[in-house]
């Protein structure tokens, strides 16, 4: 999955490795972009959060649409 979505979701796209545990330390792939140099709680750096939020996160969630069945069916079965 990881190795196609670089191609349509940018080349920012980072993850995809099983290096991260989630509950019951089970391994799990995350799938993120990253904006440095931006400080949360700097007001002055709003903007460019914001501007970063509303460019990709609709992309991550094309991602998750597209996957969504096989992620509920893993769910179910683990």
């Amino acid at each position: 999955m990881f190795s196609v979505l670089p191609e349509t979701h940018g080349s920012g796209l980072r993850g995809g490795s099983e290096d991260y545990l989630g509950m019951g330390e089970r391994p799990l792939s995350v799938i993120y972009f990253e904006l440095k140099d931006v400080n949360l709680y700097h007001p002055a750096d709003w903007d460019k959060i914001y501007a970063f939020f509303a460019e990709k996160m609709p992309l991550l969630e094309q991602a998750y649409w597209e996957y969504r069945d096989l992620i509920n069916e893993r769910i179910k079965n683990s």
